[in-house]
């Protein structure tokens, strides 16, 4: 697979929220002294030796830590404070929180308003034809949504799946509800550029802060900080060869965008915190997060 861009390219193992909660112009923000900015103790990864004299910030205590001897210490000269209105990211980092029900079916979603884009902030789980459960076992699609090809996800005929010279992505919502669409390339980048951006003076990668807080199990700190509340599972994906691979380690979305006759883009989250925009065979089964138009 082919990869169009990449934000992140080192893999990052320290996990941490990044401070998703906007402050105002009077209340004091945390700077960058510390290595880390969690919202709660429980989100501290562990003090393992790799991370002996790190220092974090958790938010809903107010309170500095430091990494020493396989232990989280509180420790207040980890931690500086200075405006907020001097913080650089406080724009980015706001975010709204919502619900949107699917008249096609009655379910309910999730959504989340990050920068100038409203996503669902959960994969779409509407029954089509080519669209699958992992290992084709329901409790997958209740968990983590269903697997489309790509020819169901932007809405064109079977026959029409990506093998007959397309030169543009007919218009209409695909397989998303009215209102709301298949995202193309440069919108998941105006999401990645977005959340990739340095904040608190740690540069984090875009598939760490998206990623949920639980779920991804490849190893130890798999998990994500979902500071931004996108909140995407590791759903794996179908080959179309009917074969099911990487549930809990990987998360795959389609774009809209073609790439080619049989080919077209996809991003992908995985274990290390990569944030990745490939190129893919169309017939693989992807999640599908949708875009509010």
């Amino acid at each position: 697979m082919k990869s169009l861009a990449l934000l992140g390219v080192s893999a990052l193992f320290l996990l941490s929220a990044c401070g998703g909660d906007s402050d105002s112009a009077t209340s004091p923000a945390k700077s960058s002294s510390a290595d880390m900015e969690v919202a709660t103790y429980e989100m501290l990864p562990s003090c393992a030796e790799k991370r002996e004299g790190k220092t974090a910030y958790v938010k809903d205590q107010d309170q500095g830590y430091i990494c020493q001897n396989k232990k989280w210490v509180e420790s207040d000269d980890a931690v500086e404070v200075y405006p907020s209105s001097t913080s650089a990211s406080v724009e980015k980092n706001s975010i709204s929180d919502g619900y949107f029900t699917d008249s096609r079916d009655g379910q309910k979603y999730r959504t989340v308003t990050i920068g100038t884009q409203t996503w669902m902030a959960e994969n779409l789980n509407f029954k089509t034809e080519y669209s699958y459960c992992y290992n084709d076992s329901a409790e997958y699609c209740s968990k983590y949504g269903r697997l489309y090809i790509w020819a169901v996800a932007v809405g064109i005929g079977m026959v029409d799946g990506g093998y007959n010279d397309i030169e543009a992505i007919p218009s209409g919502n695909g397989v998303c509800p009215s209102d709301w669409h298949l995202p193309s390339d440069t919108e998941w980048n105006i999401l990645i550029n977005t959340v990739g951006d340095t904040i608190i003076g740690v540069k984090w990668t875009a598939g760490t802060v998206l990623k949920s807080v639980s779920g991804w199990y490849w190893y130890e700190d798999s998990n994500g900080t979902d500071a931004f509340s996108f909140s995407a599972l590791p759903a794996g994906y179908r080959y179309g060869s009917g074969n099911f691979y990487y549930e809990g380690n990987i998360a795959v979305f389609w774009s809209s965008t073609q790439n080619g006759k049989t080919d077209a883009s996809a991003i992908r989250l995985d274990d290390f915190g990569y944030a990745i925009l490939f190129e893919s065979n169309m017939l693989s089964g992807y999640s599908v997060r949708c875009l509010k138009d």
